[in-house]
């Protein structure tokens, strides 16, 4: 049995589970709140999700590794079928669809596909009046005035490090990229 975390990742595409910590009044401590399918680093840091990561990374369990795309999307339904949506009311997964459905890489002609739905787009009458409504009135600052703190919300304020400073590099096995802060087994630094 291999334990995974964000510096030993699994190979290939995998199904994760978020753990609760406790009691909850839908399910008891340590059955899964969120099911998902990722790869690399996916499990471990939040997206744009609306769940959010267990501030516990022991909490987060792969539950199935080294997988094909195709197999981890259907993996990742089943089990949300087997736990059920608390959305639905069937269940206890705070997943907000049936999964299966995410593309990791989308081809170059879905990605025109989904540009073109896009042209031509309408807003309403309510959209654009409430989105005059929010310009009104502003102006925004120059970057030398941003600079010395003139209107800037973070003047004054300790900054967090950002990416490119945390110590966290690339590394590969020659086929998977993964950014971590140490090297996996048998990655070597770099993306190719």
């Amino acid at each position: 049995m291999t334990i995974y975390n964000s510096t030993t990742l699994p190979a290939g595409f995998y199904v994760y589970a978020y753990l609760r910590e406790t009691d909850s009044k839908t399910a008891a401590a340590g059955t899964p709140y969120y099911i998902g399918k990722g790869s690399g680093q996916r499990a471990y840091f939040k997206n744009k999700r609306q769940v959010k990561t267990p501030k516990n990374k022991n909490n987060i369990v792969i539950v199935e590794a080294n997988l094909s795309e195709i197999g981890a999307l259907a993996l990742e339904r089943r089990m949300i079928q087997w736990y059920g949506r608390k959305d639905l009311g069937t269940g206890i997964l705070a997943n907000m669809t049936d999964g299966g459905d995410g593309i990791s890489n989308p081809s170059n002609k879905t990605r025109k596909k989904l540009a073109e739905g896009q042209l031509g787009r309408k807003h309403t009458e309510e959209h654009k009046n409430k989105s005059a409504l929010s310009r009104t009135g502003k102006k925004r600052p120059k970057h030398s005035q941003l600079m010395k703190g003139e209107g800037n919300p973070m003047y004054g304020k300790k900054r967090e490090k950002t990416k490119g400073s945390t110590g966290m590099k690339w590394f590969t096995d020659g086929t998977t990229a993964v950014f971590a802060y140490e090297c996996p087994c048998g990655f070597r630094l770099g993306r190719k």
